[in-house]
């Protein structure tokens, strides 16, 4: 896909999960990974200002960058939640709060990549 039409669906998606007040942009890298951990994007958001950017390797397949967009929408979806789970963690131990911090990550990151394959899925994407 080229940038022009990675910026078409996340405006796309944008408006379908409701986050029109969101200034999303996107920076596309020219690679199949966008680091060393085998990421294919990632997002950087501040929800008190309503900004993101989403980092995408362009060079992907249709579906896997379909699946890969909306799963970073989804965590901008997610980012009030993820606010107030970081303000409760301050109330923890320190053990316990690098143990809550792993599993929510684990489950939320769990629960975003299944719903965006079903909502890619059953938007008839190739």
């Amino acid at each position: 896909m080229t940038k022009k039409q990675i910026e078409r669906e996340v405006e796309r998606w944008q408006k379908l999960l409701r986050l029109q007040d969101w200034r999303i942009k996107v920076k596309c890298i020219e690679a199949k990974r966008i680091n060393d951990d085998g990421d294919l994007a990632s997002v950087n958001w501040r929800a008190y200002s309503r900004r993101a950017t989403i980092t995408i390797a362009r060079d992907s397949e249709e579906k896997e960058l379909l699946d890969t967009i909306v799963h970073e929408l989804l965590h901008i979806v997610m980012s009030d939640t993820d606010n107030v789970f970081v303000e409760t963690r301050k109330q923890l131990t320190e053990s316990a709060n690098g143990i809550a911090r792993q599993l929510y990550s684990d489950n939320a990151e769990r629960a975003i990549f299944s719903i965006a394959e079903a909502l890619v899925e059953l938007s008839g994407a190739k």
